[in-house]
Formats: C-alpha cells, sequence, structure tokens
C-alpha cells in the first residue's frame, strides 16, 4: 500500500507537483504505439478474415459446377458434339427412359447448362457458375493415356473427359483470386 501511496504522490521523484513535459510526451508515444499496434493486428485480423471469406466463395462456386457437370456427363450416353471448351451428349434421365440433350458451354465468363428433352424444348438453360476465367475438356478414349486428338471425329470412342474449371473473383479492394478445379470422369456406359 505505501509503493501505491508512493506513485500516486510522485515521492519516489522526489516531487510532488505533476509529470514533467518529457513524462508526458513518453506516456503519450507508448499509448500512440500500443494504440498502433492493436489497429495493425486488427486490420491484418479483418484482411484475413476477408481474403478467407473470398476464398471460400471462390471454393464453393468451382465445387457446385464442376460437381453438376461430373454428374451430367458420367451419365453420358452419347456424345454430339465435343470441344475444348463445350461439350453435348444424350443422357437418360434418372427414372425414366427418356433421352435429354446436355449441353455445357463458356459464354463470356459464364458457364451455361443447357437440357432439352427428346423435342428440343430446352427444359432447363442456365448460367450454372459466372467469373469463369478457363474451362478445358479433354477427351480420352479407353485406354485413357493421352488426349484425343479431334475428338469430334472420334465421338464414339470417348470414354473418360477431363475438365478443368477455373474461376477468378475480383473483389476490387485486393488482388483477384484464382482457383481451378480438375475432374477426371469415366462415364458409365
Amino acid at each position: 500500500m505505501k509503493g501505491l501511496t508512493r506513485i500516486m504522490t510522485r515521492e519516489f521523484l522526489g516531487s510532488t507537483q505533476g509529470f514533467t513535459l518529457i513524462e508526458m510526451l513518453v506516456a503519450l508515444t507508448l499509448f500512440c504505439l500500443i494504440v498502433a499496434a492493436i489497429l495493425g493486428f486488427t486490420d491484418v485480423a479483418i484482411n484475413s478474415q476477408t481474403t478467407y471469406s473470398m476464398q471460400t466463395d471462390l471454393s464453393q462456386g468451382l465445387s457446385k459446377a464442376s460437381d453438376a457437370m461430373v454428374d451430367q456427363i458420367r451419365a453420358a450416353y452419347s456424345f454430339s458434339s465435343a470441344a475444348n471448351t463445350d461439350v453435348e451428349f444424350a443422357s437418360y434421365a434418372k427414372g425414366t427412359d427418356e433421352l435429354y440433350t446436355v449441353h455445357f458451354w463458356l459464354a463470356g465468363a459464364d458457364l451455361y447448362y443447357t437440357l432439352k428433352n427428346s423435342v428440343g424444348t430446352a427444359i432447363i438453360n442456365e448460367v450454372l457458375a459466372t467469373e469463369i476465367s478457363g474451362l478445358l475438356f479433354e477427351y480420352y478414349d479407353s485406354a485413357k493415356t493421352t488426349p484425343l486428338g479431334h475428338p469430334d471425329e472420334h465421338l464414339g470412342e470417348i470414354s473418360m473427359i477431363k475438365i478443368q474449371l477455373t474461376m477468378t473473383l475480383d473483389y476490387g479492394a485486393q488482388e483477384p483470386l484464382s482457383d481451378t478445379v480438375t475432374s477426371f470422369v469415366s462415364l458409365r456406359s
């Protein structure tokens, strides 16, 4: 208790008149440094959280688009078109004997998915994903060793497809984030 009284009355320096200018400046400088450090750590934490959130959005968008394409392509019955950024094939709808035409293609930065019935009427025509910066289909025959050179000339030989999907998100304030998902899809038929 005696020590606290000495600090409060400044008897330890031999004066009871108050703080000197130097003491006040040192205390103010230390206070400013502590506040700056706290703000710096807070800024780093907020930026890390923002980056993590953007990366999560990116991964979820890629996963959703990739999963939808893999599910549809796995059930492909026959191909009508096979290009580097475009694939169209016939597939049976789950639980029915009706044959549908499924089409995935890239237009600008949008990945489109179209499902047409046997008459050619579009049942589903939607944007599967946006902000797509790259889409690549590679087609393989039953050997699955090297991609087919001209897949449109070998539509009946396609037994596996490699899908490489790249998405880039630009939130303006930070450097754009980019991620790529690669899937290998073996056909059931």
